[in-house]
């Protein structure tokens, strides 16, 4: 099977349960649009502490975590989520794409890096990568 064809196929996470971190409603909305036909499970947060509110009581198998965000950061709340036990992966969402950024989001705890806009078929590829294994 040639890469088009791969990409046009949908994608199903049997029921993953997916946090996805992010101050701006309209990113959180468009990661849930992308998200729909996966049979997954969508979480929200809008920032850093609710993040780590939502990985304790609920588990996620992966958690999509934008790094800059009012409150507490990515960074911090990967460190603190990290710091807690959770050992599922984690991948940022950033804006930045300089190696240092991303380096920065690896030291925190980030397990990959993904830059902004997310785009659908780079997202849902990498989660399928991730997940299903």
């Amino acid at each position: 099977m040639d890469n088009s064809s791969l990409l046009n196929q949908e994608i199903d996470l049997h029921g993953a349960k997916i946090l996805v971190v992010d101050d701006v409603s309209d990113n959180r909305m468009l990661i849930d649009m992308y998200m729909r036909k996966t049979h997954s499970q969508i979480l929200q947060a809008t920032n850093g502490l609710e993040a780590i509110e939502m990985t304790e009581k609920n588990n996620p198998d992966l958690i999509l975590m934008d790094i800059q965000m009012p409150i507490m950061d990515g960074y911090e709340s990967v460190r603190r989520i990290r710091a807690a036990g959770f050992k599922k992966p984690i991948i940022a969402l950033t804006a930045h794409s300089l190696k240092e950024d991303c380096q920065m989001c690896v030291d925190a705890g980030c397990d990959y890096v993904l830059t902004k806009p997310a785009r659908r078929k780079e997202l849902l590829h990498k989660i399928q990568g991730i997940l299903i294994t």
